[in-house]
């Protein structure tokens, strides 16, 4: 039964095999950040450089799937930036203490219990509320910090 249906397949120009272990990646479904750059990485993307908007602790499962990429991490609490410290000296990375917008100027950050998930948009989903406000913003140009930084945005 086994080789009829091998020569049947293999009439229409099919094989049929048992794949070997090392052929077999462990699932990762693509809707985690982790399955989706992934995806990506093996679809050929190769960034120089990434951003990261909102940095919060830490991205590393976004940093490790480029390793080869510089880093730019902009943060507008300056409470987390011994975390942004610690990841310029683990990655080729460069951080900005401030916010992301369209345009240079200040804005309402509202920063919520414990600092995650803090955002420029009113509300906070998940039961969160809105936050304490706080100004984000100010300078054209921000001082840029980390690996190798002289205060020019480097990218």
């Amino acid at each position: 039964m086994k080789e009829a249906g091998k020569k049947l397949f293999a009439a229409f120009g099919l094989e049929i095999r048992k794949r070997r272990a090392e052929e077999v990646a462990p699932p990762v479904p693509r809707a985690s950040m982790t399955g989706a750059l992934r995806q990506l990485v093996s679809l050929g993307l190769r960034p120089k450089t990434v951003i990261d908007v909102g940095v919060g602790y830490v991205t590393a499962e976004l940093y490790e799937a480029v390793p080869d990429a510089r880093l730019l991490l902009i943060e507008p609490l300056a409470e987390f930036e011994p975390f942004l410290r610690k990841i310029c000296e683990k990655y080729k990375a460069r951080y900005v203490l401030g916010a992301a917008g369209e345009a240079a100027g200040t804005a309402t950050l509202n920063v919520h219990p414990g600092q995650y998930g803090s955002s420029l948009l009113k509300g906070g989903g998940r039961g969160r509320g809105w936050g304490a406000a706080r100004c984000a913003g100010g300078d054209d140009r921000r001082s840029v910090r980390g690996e190798g930084a002289r205060g020019a945005v480097p990218y």
